[in-house]
């Protein structure tokens, strides 16, 4: 599948979350909830969906402090 954002990357990710069922890459599924903590993200591994954290996508929140 390719992503539905970019068209270009490979669409692995989704959001129970979010409405629709769009299918997004890495860098797409990243951008689109950079500010999104809490949102239920799954990963198609080629047989099912499997919960993804977005801290495991490598989505970083800083708290403020110069933190």
């Amino acid at each position: 599948l390719e992503c539905q954002s970019c068209q270009i990357g490979e669409g692995k990710f989704h959001c129970l979350t979010c409405s629709g069922d769009q299918t997004l890459c890495h860098p797409c599924i990243v951008k689109t909830h950079q500010c999104l903590p809490f949102h239920k993200v799954q990963e198609w591994t080629g047989k099912c969906f499997e919960d993804k954290s977005l801290e495991e996508l490598g989505i970083v929140w800083y708290m403020g402090h110069g933190g």
